[in-house]
């Protein structure tokens, strides 16, 4: 029985020994070295239809194209949201964002694309 318990104890002392050694050195060949993240307060921009509109949640769903199926969800800027309101599924639209410091792609500016407006009767 004590030969059980010693090797239980060998086990679990040799589990903690491996757990504690630090990781691997980060790759020094710049071919494998990651891509610095993108400058915060860079604007991009994105022209697609509108897949889906969530006003009180300040986001909007945009596809680029037919073959784009989930389409791409941004969180809209205050300044922007007067224009979200009057933005429906369907809308071709143009977007305007930056990306925060903490990574956060925030909606600038929304234009709507006039060929999407309603017709008038």
């Amino acid at each position: 029985m004590k030969k059980f318990a010693m090797l239980g104890v060998l086990a679990l002392s040799a589990s903690v020994a491996f757990a504690q050694q630090p990781p691997a050195a980060p790759p020094t060949d710049p071919a494998q070295a990651p891509a610095p993240a993108e400058k915060s307060g860079d604007s991009k921009q994105m022209t697609g239809q509108v897949v889906s509109v969530d006003v009180p949640g300040k986001t909007i769903t945009v596809k680029k194209d037919a073959a784009d199926i989930t389409g791409k969800t941004l969180a809209v800027d205050t300044a922007a949201l007067t224009t979200l309101k009057s933005i429906y599924p369907g809308d071709k639209v143009k977007l305007t964002w930056k990306t925060d410091a903490s990574g956060k792609e925030m909606v600038q500016s929304i234009e709507k694309d006039k060929s999407s407006a309603p017709n008038p009767q």
